[in-house]
């Protein structure tokens, strides 16, 4: 048995203690708020790298409902104004990729959240709304755009694909992965 047979292991037991926590003051809910939120990434980032598999995370109950009371996932980033975007020209590559990107799992911030402009999974509070083709629901049917680009959180403001094994095979030789489980691409 490797280390990375037990790791969705370590990670629930983690993600269970996180959600044990029983906070008294508000610096210690924003505190577990910021680990609960890192431990997210890091699932996010393991799938990414292929360390970890999507059902792994769906198995940890860090993804969808939990049956005592829904997970709500908030970003913890500042100022997504402030976020640069990586040089990707998502348009030249969109008829490979098929804006795989757009399916994945993108957790607003507060300020996203009471400035009530872009749409919110009620299932899952405080992740971008996706519709039943598994797309972000900002998506435009037409070309795949982004119909709340100048409000995109930060995560699709930093998000570069380039090395995302759930999009590219291959990125320099324009090899695209799979489409992720439950996705029925657009065009």
């Amino acid at each position: 048995m490797s280390d990375d047979d037990d790791l969705p292991d370590q990670l629930a037991a983690l993600g269970a203690a996180i959600a044990r926590a029983e906070p008294r003051t508000l610096e210690e809910v924003e505190t577990i708020t910021q680990v609960a939120m890192r431990l997210s990434l890091l699932i996010e980032m393991l799938i990414g790298r292929g360390v970890l598999r999507q059902n792994d995370a769906r198995i940890l109950g860090l993804y969808g409902q939990s049956a005592a009371r829904p997970r709500v996932r908030l970003s913890v980033i500042r100022d997504k104004h402030a976020v640069a975007s990586p040089p990707i020209d998502c348009a030249a590559h969109f008829h490979l990729c098929r804006g795989r990107c757009c399916s994945f799992h993108v957790a607003l911030d507060p300020v996203e959240v009471r400035q009530g402009r872009l749409r919110f999974d009620l299932d899952e509070p405080y992740l971008l709304e996706r519709a039943a083709d598994g797309y972000c629901s900002h998506m435009r049917a037409g070309d795949g755009g982004c119909e709340a680009y100048d409000d995109r959180p930060a995560t699709c403001r930093d998000y570069d694909c380039r090395h995302d094994p759930r999009v590219w095979i291959d990125y320099p030789q324009r090899i695209p992965a799979p489409m992720p489980e439950g996705v029925v691409p657009r065009f």
